[in-house]
Parts: C-alpha cells; sequence; structure tokens
C-alpha cells in the first residue's frame, strides 16, 4: 500500500511543477489581460513589471520572473496583479526548495479574490504541498481536502493519496481512516486486508467519541467498511452513556446494512439483548445498598433499622431488596449488578459511605437506573441525571449558616476555626464565600490538625497570643524578665506579662465545623483566651461583664456558630458554660417536637420497634442518618405506590416531580440537578441544656 501511495503522490508532484499557466497576458495600449480578465495598471510602472514578469515566464527565465514580481509586490502592494504575483512567487520557491517561503506567498495569494475555481483549487494543492514539506502535515490535510472538493474527479485520486500521507504524518486519526477508507476500492486483496486492520485498530482504541461522530456523520446511504465498524463503536459508547436513543437508531442502521454472514452481526444481537436487558424491570421492586459489614457497619445497621421501620406495613405491595456494599467500591458494583440485572430494581436508596457511593453512582449512571443516596460527597448528584441526593451537604451548611448570622443576628465581622481536612475545608470555604456575597468580612481564619487534641496554639494564634514578641509593647516590658533573679520570679513576671495583652478579638463571631467531641474541647480552650460567648442571656451576660469590670479587662461577646455535628445533647455534659448560646444549623430537628408530628411519630416509632437500640434511663432520639434514610426511602416507596412508573426512566422522572414531600427532615423539593432540599433549621444550645429553634431559613426569604 506504502508504494502505491508513494507512487500516486509522485505523479501529482510531477504534474504540478510542469508547465501551469496561471494567467495569459497581451499588452494592447495600456491595459493587461490577467487570469482572463482585462485591467488598467495604475500607471506605466506596473504595467512594466507585470509584462516583464509575464514574459520571463514564456521564456522561462525563472531569475527575471522572480525579480519582476518581486518589484510589483513592493512597489504596488494594492495593484491587481498582487494575487498572481504571489502565486508565481510561491511557484517558483516551490521549485527552488524553499517550501517556507513558498507557503507563506501561496497562503497570501488564496487570501486575495482573484484566484476562483480550479486556478483556486490548483493553488491550495500546491499550498498543501509546502506546508506537508516544512512539516505542518495538520495544515496541508486541511489544505488538501479543500481541493480535493474543488477538484475535477479525474484529478481527486492523486489527492486522496497525499491527505492519506499527511494524515500519517500528524497522526490524524480521523483524516487517516477517512481516506484510507476511500482509498480503498483502488488497492489489491493484499493492501486491502493491512489497510482494513490498520483501520479496525485506530477504530477500536486511538479514536474519541467526537472524532468517531465526525466520521460516521461522513458514511453515505449504507454502512460499508469502515464505517459499519464506526457504528459499532458508537453504539456501545452510547450504551454505556445511557444515551438509549442514540444507541437504538445506531443498531437500527447496521441492521439495514449487514446481514448474518458479517463479522458484526453477533455484536449488534448481543448489543440488542443487552438493551432489552437493561429496560426489563420488576416496577414494584426497590433496592437498597448499605453497609452490613465493613467499618461502616454501624451506619449501616440504622440505615437498615430506618427502612424496615418505613416499609413495616406494605403486605407485600413493594419488595424491597437488601445487598451488603460490604464497605468497599468493588464489592458495592457487584451488589448493584446483582440489583439491576437478576432483582430488576427499578430504583436504588444508597449506598451511604462517600468512599463507595462514587463507585456506584457512576456504574448506576451508565445502566440508567436510579439511585438515591444520603452521601454527603459534594459532586455526586453532578454525575449524571439519574443520581439523586438527599441530605444536608457540608456546602450547604457553611452557606446557611453564614446567611443566618449576617441576615438575622447582623453580624458583620467573621473568623473560622476549623479542622484541617477536606470536610473543613469544604464548609468553611462555602462559609466564606456566603460572608463575602452578602457584604460582611471574613477577618481571619486558623486550621487545626484534624486528629489534635490540644488546641492551645492554633488557639492562640487565633487571637494574636501565639507570637507575643512581635508585639511593640512586648519589648518594652520583656526586659524585666531578663532582670528577674531566679527562674520563679521569671515565670511569675511572665504570667503577669502576658495578661497584660489582651486577646485581638476583632471579629463578632467564630465558624468552628465540627463534631461535639472536638467542639467541648475548642470552646473551653478559646474561653481561656478572654473569649467569651454570646449567651442571648442578659442576666448570665451581665455577670460575665461584672467579671471583666473587676478585672479591669476589656469584654467582647463572641458569637459561637456550628453545622449539624453539634446535633447531640451529650454537648452538655461535657463543657455547657462554654458552648450555651452557639447557633447551629440541622434539618432533622427532633428536640422538643410536639406530640403527634411527622418527627415525634417517627421517633417514638423507632423507638417501639427497636428499643434495644437506646438507654431505656436516657433515651435519645434516632439518629440523623435513619432520619435521612426514612425520609428517602418514603419518596421511592410514595411514586412505586402513587404512579407505578415501568420505566426506570419513568420513575427518574417522577423523581423529579417531587415538591413539598412531607418529612422528617422537613418538607423535601428535588431539584432539577437530583439535589434534594428542604427547610434549614438553626437550633441554639439553651442554658436549659436543651436545643431549641433559634430561626429558621424562611426566616431569611
Amino acid at each position: 500500500m506504502a508504494r502505491v501511495f508513494k507512487r500516486l503522490f509522485g505523479l501529482v508532484v510531477i504534474g504540478l511543477v510542469g508547465p501551469y499557466v496561471l494567467m495569459g497576458a497581451s499588452c494592447q495600449g495600456s491595459e493587461v489581460k490577467l487570469n482572463g480578465r482585462t485591467y488598467k495598471p495604475e500607471n506605466e510602472g506596473e504595467k512594466k513589471w507585470v509584462e516583464q514578469a509575464m514574459a520571463a515566464k514564456e521564456s522561462q527565465d525563472k531569475s527575471t520572473e522572480e525579480k519582476a514580481w518581486g518589484s510589483l509586490l513592493k512597489e504596488y502592494p494594492n495593484s491587481q496583479a498582487v494575487p498572481t504575483a504571489q502565486y508565481r512567487l510561491g511557484h517558483l520557491a516551490y521549485e527552488q526548495g524553499r517550501y517556507a517561503d513558498a507557503a507563506g506567498l501561496l497562503e497570501s495569494a488564496l487570501k486575495g479574490s482573484s484566484l476562483t475555481g480550479p486556478k483556486r483549487a490548483k493553488t491550495r494543492l500546491l499550498h498543501g504541498q509546502a506546508l506537508l514539506k516544512i512539516g505542518q502535515a495538520k495544515a496541508a490535510i486541511e489544505a488538501f481536502e479543500d481541493a480535493y472538493q474543488q477538484l475535477p474527479e479525474e484529478e481527486q485520486k492523486p489527492v486522496a493519496a497525499m491527505i492519506l500521507r499527511a494524515a500519517k504524518e500528524s497522526g490524524d486519526q480521523r483524516a487517516l481512516i477517512q481516506w484510507q477508507a476511500r482509498l480503498l476500492p483502488t488497492m489489491d486483496a493484499a493492501q486491502q486486508t493491512e489497510a482494513k486492520a490498520a483501520l479496525l485498530q485506530s477504530i477500536d482504541g486511538r479514536l474519541s467519541s467526537a472524532e468517531l461522530q465526525v466520521l460516521y456523520a461522513k458514511r453515505g446511504e449504507t454502512l460499508t467498511f469502515p464505517f459499519d465498524y464506526i457504528a459499532m463503536r458508537l453504539a456501545l459508547l452510547s450504551f454505556h452513556q445511557q444515551d438509549f436513543k442514540a444507541c437504538d437508531e445506531i443498531l437500527n442502521a447496521l441492521s439495514g446494512s449487514i446481514n448474518q454472514e458479517h463479522p458484526l452481526y453477533k455484536r449488534v444481537q448481543s448489543l440488542r439483548a443487552q438493551r432489552r436487558e437493561v429496560l426489563r424491570v420488576q416496577p414494584n421492586v426497590l433496592g437498597v445498598l448499605y453497609p452490613k459489614t465493613g467499618y461502616g457497619a454501624g451506619l449501616g445497621k440504622l440505615v437498615r433499622n430506618a427502612i424496615e421501620l418505613a416499609t413495616s406495613g406494605l403486605d407485600g405491595k413493594v419488595q424491597v431488596v437488601f445487598e451488603d456494599t460490604g464497605s468497599q467500591g468493588s464489592t458495592a458494583l457487584r451488589a448493584l449488578e446483582r440489583l439491576v440485572k437478576e432483582h430488576r430494581a427499578i430504583a436504588i436508596f444508597g449506598p451511604v459511605l462517600s468512599d463507595v457511593s462514587l463507585h456506584v453512582a457512576h456504574r448506576a449512571q451508565e445502566l440508567g437506573v436510579p439511585l438515591f443516596s444520603i452521601s454527603l460527597i459534594e459532586t455526586l448528584p453532578d454525575i449524571g441525571s439519574y443520581i439523586f441526593r438527599n441530605n444536608l451537604t457540608r456546602s450547604q451548611m457553611g452557606t446557611a449558616i453564614a446567611r443566618y448570622a449576617v441576615k438575622k443576628l447582623s453580624l458583620s465581622r467573621f473568623t473560622a476555626f476549623y479542622p484541617d481536612g477536606e470536610s473543613g475545608r469544604i464548609q468553611v470555604g462555602a462559609f466564606w464565600r456566603e460572608v463575602e456575597r452578602l457584604g460582611a468580612k471574613m477577618v481571619g481564619v486558623e486550621s487545626y490538625p484534624a486528629d489534635v487534641k490540644n488546641f492551645v496554639d492554633p488557639a492562640q494564634r487565633l487571637v494574636g497570643r501565639m507570637h507575643l514578641g512581635m508585639r511593640p509593647l512586648w519589648y518594652k516590658f520583656s526586659g524585666q524578665l531578663r532582670q528577674a533573679p531566679s527562674g520563679f520570679l521569671r515565670k511569675r513576671l511572665y504570667r503577669n506579662l502576658v495578661k497584660q495583652f489582651p486577646p485581638v478579638v476583632d471579629f463578632d463571631a467564630i465558624f468552628i465545623p465540627d463534631s461535639i467531641e472536638y467542639v467541648s474541647m475548642i470552646a473551653p480552650t478559646l474561653a481561656q483566651q478572654d473569649i467569651e460567648v454570646k449567651l442571648h442571656y442578659p442576666y448570665w451576660e451581665k455577670q460575665v461583664e461584672e467579671r471583666y469590670k473587676a478585672l479591669n479587662k476589656p469584654l467582647k461577646f463572641v458569637q459561637l456558630l456550628g453545622t449539624n455535628g453539634w446535633n447531640n445533647e451529650d454537648i452538655f455534659t461535657r463543657e455547657p458554660r462554654h458552648v450555651v448560646g452557639g447557633i447551629f444549623t440541622v434539618r432533622y430537628c427532633p428536640w422538643g417536637a410536639k406530640r403527634g408530628s411527622l418527627v415525634q411519630n417517627f421517633v417514638d416509632n423507632y423507638r417501639n420497634k427497636f428499643p434495644g437500640e437506646f438507654d431505656p434511663k436516657a433515651p435519645k432520639p434516632p439518629s440523623y442518618v435513619s432520619a435521612y434514610a426514612y425520609d428517602t426511602i418514603q419518596i421511592l416507596l410514595h411514586i412505586v405506590e402513587k404512579f407505578a412508573p415501568k420505566t426506570r426512566e419513568a420513575f427518574r422522572d417522577q423523581l423529579l416531580k417531587i415538591k413539598d414531600f412531607a418529612g422528617v427532615t422537613g418538607s423535601m423539593t428535588i431539584q432539577s440537578n437530583g439535589e434534594t432540599i428542604a427547610p434549614i433549621q438553626f437550633l441554639v444550645a439553651h442554658r436549659d441544656k436543651k436545643f431549641k429553634i433559634h430561626g429558621t431559613s424562611a426566616d431569611l426569604e
């Protein structure tokens, strides 16, 4: 095949380098005939150069011709003869091996308007050859393809060979396949076998979906080789991307173009069978993916309890199939496949664990099965149109508490004290963006290692006490330390000196996005740095003010802000004095729920069904994990029972119509991006050692 292309390419080059009359000239008076048109030069000087150049061309005096055209370009750059001059100079440069000059001149000639039709096509062809000579193969392909379309059919074959050579040199697989396919009929049997093998290799592994689509658009009325294999590749890609409409269209086109003897026939039938398999569902079967075993088994138990509670009165109308993810991505994927292909579940709840949910969500999107998770991975619903989430995400919490602090509490200057990990960074980032969006300020942030138990150093950095030596007054008084007669006295003087430097509290609130385990240690550490928490109770605050006045210290109350990691009344058994007055954000609020409400009924029913989960002397409400699992499965059950969709696509469409669905985590609405939103509540740590509602997101509208 390589020898054939070389021979074809050589013939074209010979044909181009031979005599090629672009224009004729006759000097009749003051007019000159150029490219079939008569024009009047601006003056005798222009006419002289044109006539001299054309006469030199006739006599094949290339040196004189080149000088004449060069003088014309230099002296008369606006002449109508400029495109012709550029073409002739480009042609001469190509013949002399000055390919870069030729490419530039021919490109300039093509920008002119006087080169049209076959003349323009041949100029474009020579331009492509010059580009190929200087290693610009991709640009050469474009030039050759442009020329190919304008040339008569009998001149197209050698140009196709040029395009093929340029495609090989540039590595342009799209052009290589297209033009190899076009040249196949001109090859002998051995060459065709070699070319087909190369084509199949490119189609199966070297082309992107977009490149395959470009080639498929050039297929013609029937799918001949290699467009049949391109179609098969696109059908498989469409199937995995859940674009079933495109997949079916391509499969139909393939079925109409191939017979049972075709090598692709069995693959087409197999893919059709997979399409039928994926579409087959049991409309009353819901799948559940949860960690029964592995490190997430504790959460898995909470999830299963909630789902069993929600489905306890179904009487077999809806079948719920549980599959263990084993707290591992690979196990979870196999469980997903069983739910979809063996149990034919119409929709799936789960997974719960973040590091498992991404694996499963991508595969669920490929299979086209609605997946409703409570995972906190921020980008989970962005995976695709079949992925949904019901939870209060970290970024939502950060945004909500910032909005409440600015708009409801009228605070304007903030700092953040957060664990240096993904969770902390996400929450602080969302908090910071919302604070600045609302016109308030972040005056500082301080992080601490996620596993630290001593917060003194980061707390001192937060209020400017870590590096007292950087304060100007420190040098004024620290000399007394050096004059102390003993180490004991120096320590005593040091402690007294430190007390003379109050904390720099230039903020109204501190945002602490952590759990009660850490907040209960952070709050008293901040108190040691003379940061007093806003209590929201005048009598208590008056006592604090009097204490500071007696000590002759300045006082500023600071608001503590948190997220749902604070939502555990155990916080009052640790350091209640330092957390009272703190405000945090939740959706699920079982504290003080009214008798007969959805929340209280859920709490009572859960306790009654699973009494062993609670301490009878101090029963706590069910976990927020159970609450979100309960609400999520309730939405899925609602769609199955009320609408009875027959396909997974129809089920997904019904999910997107959920609006103001009453649940224990609030009135839920599913947005078009798959995210579930509900009113957010802001709880305050009350002096009675209880959490009470301080406000809701509705107050901010």
